[in-house]
Protein backbone atom coordinates (compact mmCIF):
# COMPACT_ATOMS: atom_id res chain seq x y z
CA UNK A 1 0.00 0.00 0.00
CA UNK A 2 2.86 2.77 1.23
CA UNK A 3 4.22 1.58 -2.35
CA UNK A 4 1.55 2.57 -4.74
CA UNK A 5 1.23 6.08 -2.36
CA UNK A 6 4.73 6.37 -3.01
CA UNK A 7 4.56 6.62 -6.44
CA UNK A 8 1.34 8.35 -6.52
CA UNK A 9 2.80 11.01 -4.71
CA UNK A 10 6.04 10.87 -7.08
CA UNK A 11 3.71 11.10 -10.25
CA UNK A 12 2.17 14.22 -8.75
CA UNK A 13 5.08 15.96 -7.93
CA UNK A 14 6.14 15.25 -11.40
CA UNK A 15 3.20 16.51 -12.77
CA UNK A 16 3.51 19.76 -10.54
CA UNK A 17 7.17 20.82 -12.02
CA UNK A 18 5.83 19.69 -15.51
CA UNK A 19 3.05 22.23 -15.14
CA UNK A 20 5.68 25.06 -13.48
CA UNK A 21 7.67 24.90 -16.77
CA UNK A 22 4.28 25.47 -18.65
CA UNK A 23 3.92 28.44 -16.58
CA UNK A 24 7.40 29.56 -17.17
CA UNK A 25 7.66 28.89 -21.00
CA UNK A 26 4.53 30.57 -21.02
CA UNK A 27 5.87 33.87 -19.27
CA UNK A 28 8.64 34.01 -21.59
CA UNK A 29 6.37 34.17 -24.68
CA UNK A 30 4.04 36.52 -23.35
CA UNK A 31 7.67 38.97 -22.57
CA UNK A 32 8.75 37.82 -26.15
CA UNK A 33 5.37 38.90 -27.65
CA UNK A 34 4.88 42.22 -25.51
CA UNK A 35 8.42 43.11 -26.75
CA UNK A 36 7.97 42.48 -30.16
CA UNK A 37 4.61 44.13 -30.17
CA UNK A 38 6.79 47.23 -28.72
CA UNK A 39 9.49 47.46 -31.58
CA UNK A 40 6.53 47.03 -34.11
CA UNK A 41 4.77 49.90 -32.73
CA UNK A 42 7.81 52.05 -32.25
CA UNK A 43 9.63 51.10 -35.93
CA UNK A 44 5.53 52.58 -37.03
CA UNK A 45 6.12 55.37 -35.04
CA UNK A 46 9.45 56.42 -36.32
CA UNK A 47 8.42 55.56 -40.12
CA UNK A 48 5.52 58.17 -39.85
CA UNK A 49 7.71 61.13 -38.53
CA UNK A 50 7.62 64.07 -41.36
CA UNK A 51 12.05 63.73 -41.37
CA UNK A 52 11.73 60.05 -41.84
CA UNK A 53 13.17 57.66 -38.69
CA UNK A 54 15.30 59.35 -36.36
CA UNK A 55 18.53 57.42 -35.72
Amino acid sequence: MHEREGRAEERFRSSGNEVSKIDNLSYLITLAEQSSTNTASSIKEDASQPNGPVI
